[in-house]
């Protein structure tokens, strides 16, 4: 079954919904605010209200003027849109149950009409009934090309203005004592306010999911790639990536499988040379003490024996130092508290003083057989210089931390930075007894780095030394 993606790989499409939401909104009609709130003041830089203004002005001067029967002609002509204009003997927008506006809209029309205040009426109609409207009236014009059908049944009335009218009504005086009545019906403009709103809801999400598509389409190369990157990281090399997703994603991955490839030869011509010049040593050195056991003198022939045992362990441990780092070793989940923990007994058994603390489980996916040889060697080393040793395991953060701590001689704080180069050997704080050639410590933290980890070591206060391992679980 195909499982759901991550809390975290919805973070970048969410985002990107959010931005795009909120420009929408940003670009959505202003009048989208009449959804809300329908019978709020229009703001002062309305621009229809300087149009409304003119309208008015010039129909005020032509009616009374003209025929009457060529007032409806020009009412027609000077309709616009969803405002109306039409004559009555009643002003409409006294109409009961009418909202009477008298704010600074008014007070703009007024001024903008040369009109008094007083003289105006402005309202706001809330889905009244036409027939309200209608009987209200009186006498009345209405915009039409053919007079005749001013008196024609309601039915027709109906087909023009609808059965209800929502929005804004001013009544002007005439000279005639007629009311010139200007209706803006806002219906339409909420229902296409209203679908600029679904319509921005529905390519919000229509993109979203363009985003997710495309994202899905993303994400699993970049997985991919980020993986064989830490893969690479911890020293482990990678077969050659599947080049998908979009093209700028398979470039990427092209040109990682090509370093890939040239980091593979480097390491491997290295390794390769490193191993050849390991086993060339061993043929002119085993000539050499084979000349040297027919050298007389027996103080001098056992000082160059010893020196060619020391150059025959000296290629013994390069030729493992080379075999450690070209070793593949599969990688499998294991509990590390009962590794190390067995690594412990193994030195307890032997009579050693060594302990464990720790978690109970810790479940860690690792090369285990390689881990447990660099913990081994570290508490190995430890427990020969010292009369105890304590080893403990716990966890920060995302990290496994393994602290092995012993009571011995320590290490100079001027040389620790040093151990880890190969064939370092620190005699005047590490005796000799060993007869190892300083390859121990580099190989640990080698493997310990291979597995996205680090190594670190410090001095106790008063005595001993304390190393401390950090491992990604």
């Amino acid at each position: 079954m195909k499982a759901w993606p991550r809390i975290k790989d919805w973070v970048l499409p969410a985002q990107m919904l959010a931005g795009v939401a909120v420009l929408m909104i940003i670009l959505l009609p202003d009048d989208i605010g009449l959804i809300f709130d329908p019978g709020n003041e229009v703001g002062e830089d309305d621009s229809g209200q300087l149009e409304i203004v003119n309208h008015v002005r010039n129909l005020t001067d032509l009616i009374g003027r003209v025929p009457a029967e060529m007032e409806g002609r020009i009412l027609y002509a000077v309709n616009v849109n969803d405002t109306w204009f039409f004559l009555s003997s009643n002003p409409v927008a006294t109409v009961p149950n009418a909202k009477a506006m008298n704010g600074a809209l008014k007070a703009r029309l007024a001024v903008g009409l040369s009109k008094d205040i007083s003289q105006l009426h402005l309202a706001w109609f809330d889905a009244l009934p036409l027939n309200d409207v209608f009987s209200h009236l009186g006498k009345y014009v209405l915009p039409s090309i053919d007079q005749s059908k001013i008196g024609a049944p309601d039915g027709e009335i109906e087909q023009i203005f609808g059965s209800s009218w929502l929005g804004h009504a001013l009544s002007v005086p005439l000279p005639d004592g007629r009311w010139l009545n200007v209706f803006l019906n806002q219906q339409n403009q909420i229902d296409d306010t209203f679908e600029d709103a679904v319509g921005a809801v529905v390519f919000i999400v229509l993109l979203f999911l363009v985003v997710l598509a495309f994202l899905r389409r993303v994400r699993k190369p970049v997985r991919a790639l980020t993986a064989a990157s830490e893969q690479i990281g911890r020293g482990v090399m990678v077969a050659p990536l599947n080049e998908t997703g979009p093209e700028s994603i398979r470039s990427l991955i092209r040109t990682f499988n090509r370093m890939n490839l040239r980091l593979s030869r480097y390491l491997g011509d290295n390794r390769q040379m490193l191993a050849a010049l390991g086993h060339d040593l061993r043929t002119p050195i085993t000539a050499m003490r084979v000349r040297a056991e027919m050298i007389d003198d027996c103080e001098t022939r056992d000082k160059i024996i010893l020196s060619l045992e020391d150059m025959q362990n000296m290629t013994e441990s390069l030729l493992s130092f080379v075999q450690e780092n070209a070793e593949q070793e599969g990688s499998r989940l294991i509990d590390l508290p009962t590794l190390v923990e067995s690594v412990c007994n193994d030195y307890s058994d032997q009579g050693r003083n060594v302990s464990f603390t720790g978690l109970d489980s810790l479940a860690m996916t690792c090369r285990a057989a390689s881990l447990k040889r660099a913990i081994d060697n570290l508490i190995g080393n430890a427990a020969f210089y010292a009369e105890w040793v304590q080893v403990s395991l716990g966890v920060d953060g995302d990290r496994a931390v393994i602290t092995i701590e012993d009571d011995g001689p320590g290490i100079p704080d001027d040389k620790i930075s040093t151990v880890f180069g190969p064939f370092k050997r620190l005699d005047e704080s590490r005796n000799n007894r060993t007869g190892g050639l300083g390859l121990g410590l580099p190989i640990a933290r080698t493997i310990i780095r291979r597995h996205g980890g680090e190594l670190v070591l410090d001095n106790r206060l008063g005595a001993g030394l304390r190393a401390t391992i950090t491992l990604p679980v």
